[in-house]
């Protein structure tokens, strides 16, 4: 093993995981394909709270001080809370070697997360006319969404049509 990546989420949030291994997309920012899951070794700890992302085989990841420009983007997969939270702090630590002791601590960063809140309770989408035809307009849809909490002045609905519809 190499470095290590390491990413601790808020309480109420859990990485997804079997069996406390996990999956990652770790790619060079604007890449088309992430770095192989064959250089990757995944885990996640028994709290679920802390994934550890340890570099393996030839792979290796340069930071600003080499010089190479490089950034790079990591997703992680978690599950959201089931209750509504405040905003709270994401953290990630790396290390130049797999066993995380201090003295090998490279960087360390904060991100401020996102409230969560209430879910949607019903979006339903229907065609009244039943008009089932393929490449006919319909002039008659309803839509219907029921949210938990209300809507107040200032909040915004964003809703997007599936690829090839307008």
């Amino acid at each position: 093993r190499g470095g290590c990546i390491r990413v601790e989420i808020p309480s109420g949030f859990q990485f997804v995981h079997e069996n406390y291994a996990c999956e990652v997309d770790l790619r060079v920012t604007g890449a088309s394909s992430s770095i192989a899951s064959r250089h990757l070794e995944c885990e996640v700890d028994s709290t679920l709270t802390k994934l550890n992302l340890y570099m393996v085989g030839s792979v290796q990841i340069y930071g600003e001080e080499s010089g190479s420009g490089q950034e790079y983007q990591l997703i992680v997969y978690v599950y959201n809370p089931t209750a509504p939270q405040s905003a709270a702090d994401w953290y990630l630590y790396t290390y130049e070697v797999w066993t995380r002791e201090s003295e090998y601590s490279l960087d360390e960063s904060t991100m401020t997360g996102f409230a969560v809140i209430n879910d949607l309770w019903k979006f339903t989408v229907s065609n009244p006319n039943s008009v089932q035809n393929g490449n006919v307009d319909v002039t008659d849809v309803t839509i219907v969404l029921n949210f938990r909490d209300n809507v107040k002045d200032g909040d915004q609905i964003i809703v997007y049509a599936p690829v090839g519809f307008d």
